[in-house]
Protein backbone atom coordinates (compact mmCIF):
# COMPACT_ATOMS: atom_id res chain seq x y z
CA UNK A 1 0.00 0.00 0.00
CA UNK A 2 2.46 2.33 0.69
CA UNK A 3 4.38 1.66 -2.36
CA UNK A 4 1.18 2.55 -4.35
CA UNK A 5 0.85 5.16 -2.67
CA UNK A 6 4.36 6.84 -2.95
CA UNK A 7 4.59 5.80 -6.75
CA UNK A 8 1.04 7.87 -7.46
CA UNK A 9 2.00 10.99 -5.24
CA UNK A 10 5.24 11.01 -7.17
CA UNK A 11 3.15 12.57 -10.43
CA UNK A 12 0.91 14.59 -8.59
CA UNK A 13 -0.27 17.19 -6.11
CA UNK A 14 2.71 16.39 -3.41
CA UNK A 15 5.20 16.83 -6.54
CA UNK A 16 3.41 20.00 -7.80
CA UNK A 17 1.64 21.64 -4.06
CA UNK A 18 3.69 24.47 -4.74
CA UNK A 19 2.33 25.90 -8.20
CA UNK A 20 -1.05 27.04 -6.48
CA UNK A 21 -3.09 28.49 -8.79
CA UNK A 22 -0.30 29.66 -11.12
CA UNK A 23 -1.73 27.77 -13.60
CA UNK A 24 -0.21 29.75 -16.64
CA UNK A 25 3.40 28.22 -18.16
CA UNK A 26 5.83 30.18 -20.33
CA UNK A 27 6.99 28.33 -22.75
CA UNK A 28 10.29 28.70 -23.78
CA UNK A 29 10.95 28.27 -27.78
CA UNK A 30 14.19 26.80 -29.08
CA UNK A 31 14.24 29.95 -31.32
CA UNK A 32 12.32 33.19 -30.41
CA UNK A 33 9.65 33.83 -33.00
CA UNK A 34 10.71 37.24 -35.00
CA UNK A 35 7.96 39.44 -36.36
CA UNK A 36 8.67 41.46 -39.83
CA UNK A 37 9.21 44.31 -39.13
CA UNK A 38 6.26 46.63 -40.36
CA UNK A 39 6.65 48.80 -43.71
CA UNK A 40 3.83 51.33 -42.32
CA UNK A 41 2.00 52.31 -39.52
CA UNK A 42 -0.83 49.64 -40.19
CA UNK A 43 1.11 47.32 -40.01
CA UNK A 44 2.78 48.74 -37.07
CA UNK A 45 -0.41 49.25 -35.34
CA UNK A 46 -1.83 45.85 -35.71
CA UNK A 47 1.49 44.04 -34.80
CA UNK A 48 1.37 46.66 -31.33
CA UNK A 49 -2.63 45.56 -31.24
CA UNK A 50 -1.85 41.41 -31.12
CA UNK A 51 1.02 41.43 -28.78
CA UNK A 52 -1.12 43.46 -26.47
CA UNK A 53 -4.28 40.88 -26.81
CA UNK A 54 -2.17 37.95 -26.17
CA UNK A 55 -0.09 40.02 -23.14
CA UNK A 56 -3.86 40.36 -21.74
CA UNK A 57 -5.99 37.52 -22.45
CA UNK A 58 -2.82 34.98 -22.00
CA UNK A 59 -0.26 36.61 -19.58
CA UNK A 60 2.40 34.73 -19.77
CA UNK A 61 5.97 36.22 -19.38
CA UNK A 62 6.58 35.78 -22.97
CA UNK A 63 3.40 37.49 -23.99
CA UNK A 64 3.90 40.18 -22.02
CA UNK A 65 7.82 40.62 -22.64
CA UNK A 66 6.64 40.49 -26.34
CA UNK A 67 4.55 43.50 -25.67
CA UNK A 68 6.90 45.33 -23.67
CA UNK A 69 9.54 45.33 -26.54
CA UNK A 70 6.85 46.39 -29.08
CA UNK A 71 5.84 49.13 -27.17
CA UNK A 72 9.63 49.40 -26.76
CA UNK A 73 9.79 50.19 -30.77
CA UNK A 74 6.84 52.67 -30.34
CA UNK A 75 8.07 54.84 -27.95
CA UNK A 76 11.81 54.85 -29.92
CA UNK A 77 9.91 55.61 -33.28
CA UNK A 78 7.79 58.45 -31.16
CA UNK A 79 11.16 59.92 -29.80
CA UNK A 80 13.04 59.59 -33.60
CA UNK A 81 9.64 61.99 -34.76
CA UNK A 82 10.53 64.15 -32.18
CA UNK A 83 13.88 64.61 -32.45
CA UNK A 84 13.15 65.08 -36.24
CA UNK A 85 10.12 67.71 -35.66
CA UNK A 86 12.34 69.48 -33.11
CA UNK A 87 15.27 69.78 -36.11
CA UNK A 88 13.07 70.82 -38.90
CA UNK A 89 11.46 73.83 -36.66
CA UNK A 90 15.25 74.63 -36.19
CA UNK A 91 16.77 74.68 -39.82
CA UNK A 92 12.40 76.74 -40.82
CA UNK A 93 11.80 79.26 -38.49
CA UNK A 94 8.87 79.91 -41.20
CA UNK A 95 7.31 76.07 -39.37
CA UNK A 96 8.15 77.82 -35.65
CA UNK A 97 4.69 78.97 -34.49
CA UNK A 98 6.86 79.87 -31.23
CA UNK A 99 8.82 82.87 -33.47
CA UNK A 100 5.60 84.98 -34.05
CA UNK A 101 4.32 83.96 -30.50
CA UNK A 102 6.93 83.08 -27.64
CA UNK A 103 6.51 80.50 -25.21
CA UNK A 104 8.69 81.76 -22.63
CA UNK A 105 7.52 83.94 -19.89
CA UNK A 106 9.12 87.04 -20.59
CA UNK A 107 8.16 86.32 -24.08
CA UNK A 108 4.86 86.66 -23.39
CA UNK A 109 4.59 89.22 -22.00
CA UNK A 110 6.14 90.84 -24.44
CA UNK A 111 3.82 89.30 -27.40
CA UNK A 112 0.87 90.24 -24.80
CA UNK A 113 2.41 93.94 -24.98
CA UNK A 114 2.50 94.30 -28.36
CA UNK A 115 -1.21 93.31 -29.17
CA UNK A 116 -2.42 95.51 -26.86
CA UNK A 117 -0.48 98.16 -28.67
CA UNK A 118 -2.22 97.27 -31.48
CA UNK A 119 -5.49 96.49 -30.03
CA UNK A 120 -5.65 99.91 -28.59
CA UNK A 121 -4.51 101.64 -32.13
CA UNK A 122 -7.03 99.89 -33.82
CA UNK A 123 -9.94 100.74 -31.39
CA UNK A 124 -8.95 104.27 -30.85
CA UNK A 125 -8.77 104.86 -34.86
CA UNK A 126 -12.01 103.58 -35.13
CA UNK A 127 -14.38 105.28 -33.23
CA UNK A 128 -15.26 107.55 -35.80
CA UNK A 129 -15.74 104.93 -38.69
CA UNK A 130 -17.75 102.78 -36.09
CA UNK A 131 -20.46 102.84 -33.69
CA UNK A 132 -22.26 100.59 -31.31
CA UNK A 133 -26.04 99.44 -31.20
CA UNK A 134 -26.98 97.64 -27.69
CA UNK A 135 -30.67 96.18 -27.89
CA UNK A 136 -32.01 95.88 -24.44
CA UNK A 137 -34.62 94.00 -22.77
CA UNK A 138 -37.33 94.95 -20.65
CA UNK A 139 -35.81 97.36 -18.02
CA UNK A 140 -35.61 95.10 -14.85
CA UNK A 141 -33.78 92.61 -16.91
CA UNK A 142 -31.07 91.85 -15.05
CA UNK A 143 -28.81 90.78 -18.01
CA UNK A 144 -29.51 94.44 -20.17
CA UNK A 145 -28.76 96.31 -16.91
CA UNK A 146 -25.41 94.85 -16.32
CA UNK A 147 -24.55 94.85 -19.83
CA UNK A 148 -25.55 98.55 -20.33
CA UNK A 149 -23.40 99.34 -17.44
CA UNK A 150 -20.43 97.82 -19.13
CA UNK A 151 -20.89 99.37 -22.59
CA UNK A 152 -21.24 102.98 -21.16
CA UNK A 153 -18.78 102.85 -19.20
CA UNK A 154 -16.19 101.23 -21.82
CA UNK A 155 -18.22 103.64 -24.38
CA UNK A 156 -17.62 106.81 -23.16
CA UNK A 157 -14.14 105.56 -21.86
CA UNK A 158 -12.83 105.39 -25.49
CA UNK A 159 -15.02 107.81 -27.20
CA UNK A 160 -17.86 105.70 -29.17
CA UNK A 161 -21.33 106.58 -29.79
CA UNK A 162 -23.47 103.91 -28.19
CA UNK A 163 -27.15 103.41 -28.98
CA UNK A 164 -29.61 101.90 -26.87
CA UNK A 165 -32.79 100.12 -28.32
CA UNK A 166 -35.52 98.67 -26.85
CA UNK A 167 -38.77 97.58 -27.74
CA UNK A 168 -40.29 98.00 -24.46
CA UNK A 169 -41.73 101.46 -23.66
CA UNK A 170 -41.36 101.22 -19.98
CA UNK A 171 -37.52 100.46 -20.41
CA UNK A 172 -36.05 102.72 -17.70
CA UNK A 173 -32.59 102.45 -19.03
CA UNK A 174 -30.51 106.02 -19.71
CA UNK A 175 -30.46 106.69 -23.18
CA UNK A 176 -32.88 103.97 -24.72
CA UNK A 177 -35.16 105.12 -26.78
CA UNK A 178 -37.58 102.70 -29.32
CA UNK A 179 -36.12 100.28 -31.78
CA UNK A 180 -38.83 101.19 -34.42
CA UNK A 181 -38.60 97.80 -35.50
CA UNK A 182 -34.49 97.31 -35.82
CA UNK A 183 -33.84 94.22 -33.98
CA UNK A 184 -36.54 92.67 -36.14
CA UNK A 185 -34.67 94.02 -39.49
CA UNK A 186 -31.26 93.05 -38.04
CA UNK A 187 -32.19 89.74 -36.90
CA UNK A 188 -31.57 90.10 -33.31
CA UNK A 189 -31.98 86.69 -31.76
CA UNK A 190 -32.16 87.89 -28.15
CA UNK A 191 -31.44 90.42 -25.77
CA UNK A 192 -29.31 91.94 -24.31
CA UNK A 193 -27.20 92.04 -27.92
CA UNK A 194 -24.47 94.34 -28.86
CA UNK A 195 -24.14 95.08 -32.63
CA UNK A 196 -20.69 96.92 -34.05
CA UNK A 197 -21.66 99.03 -37.30
CA UNK A 198 -19.10 100.94 -39.97
CA UNK A 199 -20.74 103.72 -40.33
CA UNK A 200 -20.24 104.30 -43.73
CA UNK A 201 -20.92 101.08 -45.41
CA UNK A 202 -23.44 100.17 -42.78
CA UNK A 203 -21.72 96.84 -42.60
CA UNK A 204 -22.47 95.03 -39.15
CA UNK A 205 -21.50 92.28 -37.18
CA UNK A 206 -22.42 90.87 -33.76
CA UNK A 207 -20.20 91.40 -30.61
CA UNK A 208 -21.97 89.43 -27.93
CA UNK A 209 -25.61 88.25 -27.10
CA UNK A 210 -25.41 88.45 -23.03
CA UNK A 211 -22.99 89.96 -20.88
CA UNK A 212 -19.46 90.24 -21.55
CA UNK A 213 -16.34 92.18 -20.04
CA UNK A 214 -14.96 95.46 -21.36
CA UNK A 215 -11.47 93.21 -22.84
CA UNK A 216 -13.55 90.20 -24.27
CA UNK A 217 -15.98 93.08 -26.20
CA UNK A 218 -12.60 94.82 -27.70
CA UNK A 219 -11.38 91.95 -28.39
CA UNK A 220 -14.49 90.76 -30.35
CA UNK A 221 -14.56 94.50 -31.89
CA UNK A 222 -10.78 93.79 -33.55
CA UNK A 223 -11.57 90.78 -34.99
CA UNK A 224 -14.63 92.07 -36.77
CA UNK A 225 -12.63 95.39 -37.67
CA UNK A 226 -9.37 93.24 -38.82
CA UNK A 227 -11.80 91.34 -40.87
CA UNK A 228 -13.43 94.38 -42.76
CA UNK A 229 -10.19 96.12 -43.35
Amino acid sequence: MFLVFFAFGKTGFFQTKDEGWHFYHDEVPAAEEKKSKPKNMVELRKQVQECLEAAVFTPTLTNIRRYQYMQKQVIERSQLFANRWAQSLIEDPELDHTVKVPASYYGTLAYKKRLQEKRNHIILAGKETYALFLFVGQGDDYASKALFDVVSRWAEYRGYILNVLTEDSHCTLPQAVSDQGLATAWGIKRYPGLVLQHIASGRRGIITYGLLAGDAIEERMVSLMEAWS
